[in-house]
């Protein structure tokens, strides 16, 4: 939340994405800001906005792996 409007992020199962939207308090107005191009965690806090709406940050996964190991005649 910010002095004039809250900010949250809704995911479109159409465009099958995250979007940042704001609500703005003084007119109610809901607008879509930007869209998140990889998936936002969803433990809290997933994200943030300054007091002044201006910078927000957010949890993403930019890349996941995992390694497989095959153990052969393990006693």
């Amino acid at each position: 939340m910010s002095n004039d409007a809250i900010y949250f992020v809704e995911f479109d199962r159409q465009a099958k994405g995250y979007f940042i939207q704001s609500y703005r308090l003084d007119t109610g107005k809901i607008s879509k800001l930007g869209r998140i191009e990889k998936p936002i965690w969803s433990a809290p806090p997933a994200f943030s906005v300054s007091r002044d709406g201006q910078r927000m940050v957010w949890h993403q996964t930019d890349h996941q792996d995992a390694d497989l190991m095959l153990v052969e005649n393990f006693r």
